[in-house]
């Protein structure tokens, strides 16, 4: 019995509706924690900040909204995977693993780890997974994550900005199909707590990873269409060790065939 929680709602004809709660559905008085009891998983996926939000005050919306969660979970005993994010580390020019030094700068960051904090110390079985650069959820949503949204700049003519001092830094974009099949692995498998870094199988130079974008639309690059500055977040390279002790890296999509699947 497994419940999803999602920032987006689904709508009344979705295949999805009845799998997946909104968060503010979850955080309903009506539904207490006994109701939330019933079920064996409960998969978070609902940071009600996203990453690319302007305000440090919206950022600690998510840390609030965890303390609302473990209030509603008092009673579930199931196992709680929380899907958090890779910004929570301080940004390296090295493979990170789930050791690496987290963050002292990113505020999106560091409301995401101590959110996993806050599910680590009240929840006994749970599974925190740290994601690197998902791609090609839905067909093309457009402000989400960072290939999509590098994906309208282009299709729009509009400088991307990139930090120079980092393009030559390896990235591993991770497949949404990649990241249920990682989910449903860990779970039939039945995996004990514990913190995941969830990667691509291929560590791509942002240059190169521009250039994909570039071919992708079709549009011929040129270096008028790159502005050179200190505005995206640094790029870092995942350590996925972990993983592929329990997903195969055969499993894992290709970065090129994934781009291709994406509809524009």
């Amino acid at each position: 019995n497994v419940e999803g929680i999602s920032r987006k709602k689904y709508s009344s004809a979705s295949k999805n509706k009845e799998q997946i709660t909104h968060i503010e559905d979850f955080l309903n008085p009506k539904k207490d924690s006994l109701f939330y009891s019933q079920y064996d998983i409960i998969v978070h996926a609902a940071a009600i900040t996203p990453k690319f939000a302007k305000s440090k005050s919206d950022f600690k919306k998510n840390i609030l909204i965890s303390k609302c969660f473990i209030k509603k979970l008092s009673l579930f005993k199931g196992k709680f995977i929380h899907l958090s994010s890779a910004s929570v580390y301080e940004a390296s020019i090295y493979p990170l693993n789930e050791k690496s030094t987290l963050t002292t700068k990113d505020e999106y960051g560091i409301s995401m780890y101590e959110s996993e904090d806050i599910f680590k110390k009240n929840i006994s079985n749970f599974l925190i997974l740290r994601i690197f650069y998902p791609y090609g959820f839905d067909s093309f949503t457009k402000k989400d994550n960072l290939v999509d949204k590098l994906l309208v700049r282009i299709i729009k003519n509009q400088p991307l900005t990139v930090n120079s001092s980092y393009k030559d830094v390896f990235i591993n974009p991770l497949n949404a199909n990649d990241l249920n099949l990682i989910v449903e692995t860990f779970i039939n498998n039945n995996i004990k707590s514990g913190t995941f870094n969830l990667a691509g199988p291929d560590q791509i130079k942002f240059y190169h990873f521009i250039t994909f974008l570039f071919k992708k639309t079709k549009i011929i690059e040129n270096k008028e269409s790159i502005l050179i500055d200190d505005l995206m977040p640094i790029p870092h390279s995942g350590e996925i060790k972990k993983l592929y002790s329990i997903v195969t890296k055969q499993a894992l999509t290709n970065f090129q065939k994934g781009l291709n699947n994406i509809k524009l």
